[in-house]
């Protein structure tokens, strides 16, 4: 994916997060992501260190969903 201080398009962000173009622009919005004007092109992009710090943050976020979720059956907690 390059450098941690390398750009990224937005379709290849989406791409990389497995998500939707309209999901980067709205975590972009939100803060999640970091987006910058390229120099180079002259378009928006995001930063390739923010897609990863979001990747990390989304796979903590699952594993301590895995470990409620197992917790839970350990209780035998009624199914929803």
């Amino acid at each position: 994916m390059g450098r941690a201080d390398d750009s990224i398009l937005f379709d290849h962000a989406a791409r990389r997060l497995g998500v939707s173009l309209d999901t980067v622009v709205r975590l972009v919005g939100y803060g999640k992501l970091e987006a910058a004007e390229s120099s180079r092109s002259n378009t928006q992009q995001v930063s390739v260190a923010s897609v990863l710090a979001f990747e990390k943050r989304r796979a903590e976020g699952d594993r301590i969903a895995a470990k409620w979720s197992r917790d839970l059956d350990a209780m035998s907690a009624p199914l929803e």
